[in-house]
């Protein structure tokens, strides 16, 4: 009996080891890892330097971006000897280059400058454009809301000037443009740079020169869209933001610990 005893004893012993060493299911382990995954995601470690690429963050205090840039506004029309008539537009494409700064912690100022090339019919009498702005506004995590101010004029203008390519009739010359406008944009995921996409609407006030019409002044749609590339941080402007993190999280804790001993 005592030999039957030890016999169940010792089956029984090799069982649960068996069962311990044997390896776990894939189910279980696939559970393991996505259990992981949910308890680091969406952290962000300054001690260490972890960053979760998944995670939306607000936008970085200093930014620069470059961007594409192309504004239409419709101009005047014109009616030959011939009795055909001709519209002309105003259409610039070009480099935008521009600084956006953060602050309390929604808010943003954004200058920029913009160099352009007209593409539409009026190229012969105003081919190149500068186009200053600066804007302030709403900047989340992903959408943003402002309002800005901006002026653009020809680097130089020849009114009534004829295609000497495509011909047609006289073109105007819009300068002295001010404008104001409304803008939205879509800003993707802050991880070694980040692509936005810009539209806005504006009102433009222009000094007009056609034909029999010189220094017409009055009010006109603009039309403008952006697509640009937020520029990422160095390598030493990282470490000098983690150490910044780390330090206001030394600070938090010190306050903390200062309110329990009251």
């Amino acid at each position: 009996m005592a030999r039957v005893r030890h016999r169940f004893a010792t089956a029984v012993a090799a069982a649960v080891v068996v069962t311990l060493a044997a390896p776990m299911p894939a189910e279980a382990d696939d559970g393991k890892r996505r259990k992981r995954s949910r308890r680091f995601k969406d952290e962000t470690d300054p001690a260490t330097g972890y960053v979760d690429p998944r995670a939306r963050k607000l936008p970085r205090t200093h930014r620069f971006r470059l961007g594409l840039e192309a504004f239409y506004m419709r101009l005047t029309r014109a009616r030959g000897n011939d009795g055909s008539t001709q519209q002309f537009h105003l259409a610039p494409l070009g480099i935008d280059a521009a600084y956006q700064a953060q602050f309390l912690k929604y808010m943003m100022a954004r200058l920029s400058l913009a160099f352009a090339i007209n593409a539409a019919n009026t190229f012969a009498a105003m081919p190149y454009h500068i186009h200053p702005k600066l804007h302030l506004g709403y900047q989340g995590k992903l959408v943003g809301v402002a309002i800005g101010y901006g002026y653009f004029t020809p680097l130089y203008y020849l009114i009534d000037q004829v295609d000497p390519v495509r011909g047609g009739l006289p073109e105007p010359v819009v300068r002295n443009n001010h404008h104001i406008d409304g803008e939205l944009s879509f800003t993707t995921r802050d991880y070694h740079g980040a692509l936005s996409f810009i539209f806005r609407v504006s009102a433009v006030h222009s000094t007009l020169d056609h034909l029999n019409r010189r220094a017409e002044k009055g009010w006109r749609p603009m039309f403008t869209l952006n697509v640009g590339w937020f520029f990422g941080e160095t390598e030493r402007g990282r470490k000098r933001r983690l150490a910044r993190e780390a330090a206001r999280e030394q600070r938090k804790k010190a306050r903390q610990k200062r309110r329990r001993r009251r």
